[in-house]
Order: C-alpha cells, then structure tokens, then sequence
C-alpha cells in the first residue's frame, strides 16, 4: 500500500481543485446581480410600452422626431424591436469625422413611421401626450414642456376640428408648425 499525499475527507465533501475555483469565480463575475427592491413602491396601475431609443436620443439633442414614435402602435413597434434584438446588437454610425460604435436600438428608425400629415386624429392625440410626458420626464426646461402643452391644447380644442377636413388641416398645421420650430 503506497503511503502518498492523501486528504481525509468528510463524507458529502467534493474535492475543489484549483481550475475549478478559478471557474467557479469566473461564472460568479460574469453573472448579471439581480435588479434591486426598492421597498414601498407601489405596483404601476397599468403598463405602457417605452418610446423607441432613437426618439428619445433625438429629444435629448432637441432635435424635431416624427410623433408616430409617440404613438401607441410606434411604441408597440418599438417594444417588438427591441426584444428580437441581441442586448449586444450594435452599429456602425457616422458621425461627421468619425464612426461610433451604437447600440442598434439607439440607431435604427421603425420600418413603418409615419409621417406627421399622414397621422391619423387619434393618433394625433395619443402622440401629443406621450410626446409631453416624454419632454417633461427627460428634462426639458419647464417653459418648452408647457409651449408644447399649450401648442397641442389649442390643436385638439380648436373650432375647425368639427368642421369638414378640419382635422386634416389642423394634423397638417401641427406637422409644419412643429418642424419649423426645430
């Protein structure tokens, strides 16, 4: 009987040799941590779908974005984007003198937008909120939140949405009046 190194070992105990620490640690850092509770928050009352990434990266630069983004088939398009897209999914975007690296999210336009004159009336109105909520929660000075509140208000409540092609008029006028701002 050979009397080399031996370990007595409890019984259920494995034996850890050094590699496998080493990938145990590995696995450990390379897994996400779980997202936070945060205590006495309440439940949301309901569940909307997030505006698409290059809309709101437009917003942020205060650039004019089309409102079907705000829309609430923009934003289900935008939801269905996002889940068939890899998190790591990225892009070449040039950017004048250089090209960045993107996230594709941050990039690419829906395949469907459509044009501010061609948006339905309720579509207009479902847009107009988003967009406002939208401007206030990024941060957009308080005078620019309440001028689009104010713009789209008098829109929705003005005397020519109940005459014939009124509404056509007033969709187009919020069209070009909202480009010729940016």
């Amino acid at each position: 009987m050979s009397r080399g190194l031996s370990r007595s070992r409890s019984p259920g105990s494995r034996d850890v040799s050094p590699s496998a620490s080493r990938s145990a640690e590995n696995r450990k850092r390379s897994h996400p941590e779980p997202p936070p509770i945060i205590e006495d928050m309440p439940v949301p009352d309901h569940i909307s779908e997030p505006v698409a990434a290059i809309a709101i990266n437009k917003l942020l630069d205060y650039k004019w974005v089309e409102l079907y983004y705000f829309t609430h088939v923009g934003r289900e398009e935008a939801a269905e984007f996002k889940k068939a897209q890899p998190d790591n999914a990225m892009n070449l975007v040039n950017r004048g003198h250089r090209v960045t690296l993107e996230p594709t999210e941050n990039v690419r336009t829906l395949s469907h937008v459509t044009r501010d004159e061609h948006l339905s009336w309720s579509q207009l109105e479902d847009a107009a909120i988003t967009f406002e909520e939208e401007i206030e929660r990024i941060g957009w000075p308080e005078k620019y939140v309440t001028m689009f509140k104010v713009f789209f208000g008098d829109i929705m409540a003005h005397p020519a949405r109940n005459r014939p092609h009124g509404k056509e008029a007033l969709i187009l006028y919020q069209a070009r009046a909202r480009y010729a701002f940016h």
